[in-house]
């Protein structure tokens, strides 16, 4: 009987002393990961990532990832001791996954959860998750609403492009532009689209990312971005007015570069 505990024992130690290892050595590549993006050296970073990862996320998405997320400029990651490994007989030791915390230059802490996989005996990153603290989600919830009214406005700038019917957005306009302006102007403002036969309405696919939003004294709503479209990306810079307590647009810009 003690012989068959002790047999037990070793093997729980055994168990043990893998779990640890394994824990360890993603541990060590998650450091190393997050070392080089500080050191913002996306190409050294990407060594640390799992192919089906790059598959799905480019260089230039993964960096605004981290970017949007203060993962960059960070002040310090700890890994706690809630390490999860997948236990299931086909996967151990195949794939796992570590939590920690991550503190930003401005002292927001966030939870912050890693898994990997095996390839080829080395450790890689295939999923990156910062989960976000309350004021984070409330930020997003703004963002995400905003985000929101420049797709509408540039969808109905694309309806009224695809039917060379600028009524179509003069309908939509602010009461204040709509007095300062007329479908004439819009048409030259931009007709040089329908001429080009521009077609904007596949970017409702396509998520902008917002790089101004703000509200002037005046009250003056600005929203302006860009929708990334591989080599050349569409800039736009949007302005509205609250009428009826409606954000209306009021301004409306857009380059391609």
């Amino acid at each position: 009987m003690k012989k068959f505990l002790l047999v037990l024992l070793v093997i729980a130690l055994g168990i043990l002393g893998a779990y640890y290892y394994i824990t360890l050595s993603m541990v060590n590549v998650a450091d190393s990961f997050f070392s080089a993006v500080k050191k913002q050296n996306m190409i050294k970073a990407e060594k640390y990532l799992a192919k089906d990862f790059k598959k799905t996320t480019s260089r230039k998405q993964l960096a605004q990832y981290l970017l949007k997320y203060k993962l960059i400029n960070y002040n310090d990651i700890t890994w706690g001791y809630k390490r999860v490994l997948d236990f299931n007989n086909s996967n151990f030791g195949k794939t796992g996954s570590i939590e920690g915390t991550i503190t930003t230059k401005d002292k927001v802490t966030s939870p912050l959860k890693l898994q990997f996989k095996q390839e080829n005996g080395d450790w890689k990153i295939f999923a990156l998750e910062k989960v976000l603290s309350k004021k984070e989600i409330e930020q997003q919830k703004i963002i995400n609403a905003y985000t929101t009214l420049a797709r509408i406005t540039l969808h109905t700038l694309g309806t009224a492009v695809k039917e060379n019917n600028m009524t179509i957005l003069y309908n939509s306009i602010s009461q204040r532009w709509q007095k300062e302006t007329n479908t004439t102007t819009l048409n030259k403002a931009y007709g040089i689209f329908v001429e080009k036969k521009i077609d904007f309405l596949p970017l409702d696919k396509v998520a902008p990312q917002l790089t101004t939003l703000n509200v002037a004294k005046n009250g003056i709503l600005t929203v302006a971005g860009y929708y990334p479209l591989g080599k050349q990306n569409l800039y736009f810079k949007q302005q509205y007015i609250t009428e009826n307590k409606v954000w209306k647009l009021a301004g409306l810009a857009l380059q391609f570069k």
